[in-house]
């Protein structure tokens, strides 16, 4: 039986797309870095380091207003399986993938599982910013 899969966004920001969202809706973005001020896209539009802020919402065309979840809980879409409870990272591509250790970029916990595979639909507690080590010490 498949899991119920829903959203529950919570601090949804409007800010600029940096490309068109139309075919990528429920994927993660970041803030593209040196760029006009509140631009997001994709992972793979972004320079290295840029960190994932939240997950697109709409299907913004590129220059519109994109609504990104911050907070609370989104449908995410995924590139590979994986299982409730997961730390879930981005792809190039702002898909979903079971974070290995000593990965940073988290996006969130996977709170249903996906055995779709690739497009497949996640519902993900967005914890953006964090990282999946295994013993974390300061």
């Amino acid at each position: 039986m498949a899991s119920r899969v829903q959203s529950n966004p919570m601090n949804v920001l409007s800010l600029k797309a940096g490309e068109s969202f139309a075919s990528k809706q429920y994927r993660a973005v970041c803030m593209a870095v040196g760029a006009a001020a509140r631009l997001v896209t994709t992972i793979a539009a972004a320079a290295e380091g840029a960190h994932v802020i939240g997950v697109i919402q709409n299907k913004a065309p590129s220059g519109d207003a994109a609504s990104v979840a911050t907070g609370g809980s989104s449908i995410l879409e995924m590139v590979a399986n994986c299982d409730a409870g997961e730390k879930i990272v981005s792809d190039s591509n702002g898909k979903g993938t079971p974070a290995a250790n000593d990965t940073y970029g988290v996006i969130g916990i996977a709170l249903t599982s996906n055995v779709e595979g690739d497009g497949g639909l996640i519902e993900i507690l967005l914890t953006p910013g964090g990282n999946a080590q295994a013993n974390e010490s300061n």
